[in-house]
């Protein structure tokens, strides 16, 4: 039975975010220091010209006016914002659709976890398949029940190196559980930055008939230096 197909963990696009808080904040500055200039102007030189212009109660007018033009700026200023807003959200949905569609197509169990609480955040069709949990159930649990129980302190070493590493790509060749049983794979990591905290991503190679033929080469020669 196919897996139901969710959003992964990692969907919101930190540089994107960056890019678009970065525009938000360049925005409210620009269209205050222009509503600033525009009004520094007006005061200087408004009523000046409307006297100049032989404008009635030039007071009033200079008021009038000067709430017009900057009005006319913040419109401007603020459509000109709200389209590069709108591009930003653009470019953002299009790097979380191509996100998803990758973590979704691996062909290697792929997962991601908390990197502080190791809880299982998301996993791909091909996890779900290899370690044989259905999708609810496997999101509940933590990097624990992928673990073998007897060697829970190897986990906390690993950990407590993954996170010196910080960004660095992790190697690792372990056994982990599935519902069939153990096997022994290879594992490659990469650190995630979520809205939540730092996070991992896992993808998985399993080695285990290589293991399993390098350990029966190796009692084959074992036995013929004995002979």
């Amino acid at each position: 039975m196919p897996h139901p197909v969710a959003a992964p963990a990692f969907s919101s696009a930190p540089v994107s975010r960056l890019r678009l808080a970065e525009r938000l904040q360049q925005g409210l500055w620009t269209l205050t220091g222009l509503y600033l200039l525009v009004g520094v102007i007006w005061l200087l030189l408004g009523n000046r010209l409307l006297h100049l212009a032989g404008a009635a109660m030039p007071e009033r007018w200079s008021d009038a006016s000067f709430l017009l033009v900057s009005s006319v700026v913040i419109h401007l200023v603020l459509r000109r914002f709200v389209a590069l807003i709108v591009e930003e959200h653009a470019q953002l949905a299009q790097s979380e659709a191509v996100l998803q569609a990758k973590f979704l197509a691996l062909p290697s169990p792929a997962l991601i976890y908390d990197l502080a609480t190791l809880r299982i955040l998301d996993a791909n069709p091909a996890a779900l398949e290899f370690f044989g949990w259905e999708r609810d159930e496997f999101l509940q649990q933590t990097l624990q029940a992928i673990w073998p129980n007897a060697d829970g302190a190897r986990l906390e070493e690993i950990i407590a190196q993954i996170r010196a590493k910080g960004d660095a790509t992790c190697t690792l060749h372990e056994d982990l559980l599935t519902r069939s049983g153990p096997r022994h794979v290879e594992i490659r990591s990469n650190q995630l930055h979520l809205a939540s905290g730092p996070a991992r991503l896992v993808v998985t190679v399993d080695r285990s008939e290589e293991r399993q033929a390098q350990h029966l080469r190796d009692e084959a020669l074992q036995r013929l230096e004995e002979a």
